[in-house]
This record gives structure tokens, C-alpha cells and sequence, in this order.
């Protein structure tokens, strides 16, 4: 697609395959969370970052060229859901949010092995906001932050069984 105005360049597809879908009734009208939109200084180092750490890979690329915005969405985990990756020019700065201001935090992505996860990250040269540890809620968490700042936690889960065991275990050291 061509022309003036407001269009978009058209969508190169690279990869639509994606697991089925399995609708709960216990979420309302919410299936999932589909993807999240990171805006960063530079979409290919992103890009390659979340290939090296998490295995991501292309699933497709738009092109804005009247605003010279660039879009990437990679996979991230087996159920389907994604990044989308943008480029916007002007965007420079190192995500380093106001404490005083309505903000994001981080996302989550869930691990079958924290410890594993966590060493094999910190191998390839992941920033380390902190290591595995013992959450509020009935899991280990870490965090790792990306090449813009945008942070990204790791959990976990474990039953509520486990969970209070290793609290009562933590407690009494």
C-alpha cells in the first residue's frame, strides 16, 4: 500500500503461527494478555536482546515512513503472546522514571526454574536488578532489566504449600 496521509507501509509478515487459544470463562471478557508495546532508542539491539535472553523471535515488522516510526513484535513464551518492539525518532533517553509520577513498573514473565533462568541470563550478560528471592506472593522472584531500562521480572510459582514451608524455613535462620 501506497500513497499520501496517514497510511502505513505494508506489513511484512514473517511468522503467524501460534499456538491455540484456550478461553477461560473465569476472566470475564479478558482471554489474555496479548502483548505488551515497549518504545525503545534502538529496535534492533532490543530486538537481538530478547532473541539472546529469551529465545524471541520475529513475528512481524511495520513501517510507518511518514512519521519514520518503525514497529517490531517478537514472541515471548510458547502461549502466543508478544512484545511489540517500537523505534519512534526523537526517542533517546534511557527509560528513568519519575518516582512521583503514575508510572510503569515492569512486566512478568513466568519461569519453570527461576534459578536456572536467573544463572543462564546472568551468564549471557543480563543487568541484574536482583537476584531469585522469596516473594510475597507463592513464588520466587528476580529481575532483569533490558538495554533501555524497561525492567523485567521472573517468577516462578509454587504452591501454597511450598511457598509457606520455605517462609517458615527463611523465618527461623
Amino acid at each position: 500500500m501506497t500513497g499520501a496521509g496517514n497510511e502505513y507501509s505494508p506489513t511484512r509478515m514473517i511468522d503467524t503461527a501460534r499456538p491455540a487459544r484456550k478461553v477461560s470463562t473465569t476472566l470475564g471478557i479478558v482471554q489474555r494478555l496479548e502483548h505488551v508495546g515497549l518504545t525503545v532508542t534502538d529496535v534492533e539491539r532490543t530486538v537481538a536482546w530478547y532473541a539472546t535472553m529469551f529465545g524471541s523471535r520475529r513475528v512481524q515488522e511495520m513501517n510507518w515512513p511518514e512519521t519514520g516510526v518503525r514497529g517490531v513484535y517478537v514472541t515471548l513464551g510458547d502461549d502466543g503472546s508478544q512484545l511489540e518492539i517500537f523505534q519512534k525518532p526523537g526517542t533517546h533517553k534511557h527509560l528513568e522514571p519519575d518516582l512521583e509520577m503514575a508510572r510503569y513498573e515492569h512486566f512478568c514473565i513466568q519461569v519453570e526454574d527461576i534459578h536456572a533462568t536467573f544463572a543462564d541470563l546472568e551468564a549471557k550478560g543480563a543487568e541484574i536488578a536482583f537476584r531469585p528471592r522469596l516473594a510475597k506472593r507463592h513464588g520466587y522472584v528476580a529481575m532483569v532489566v533490558d538495554p533501555d531500562g524497561i525492567r523485567i521480572e521472573l517468577l516462578q510459582i509454587l504452591s501454597p504449600e511450598r511457598h509457606a514451608e520455605l517462609v517458615r524455613e527463611q523465618a527461623s535462620r
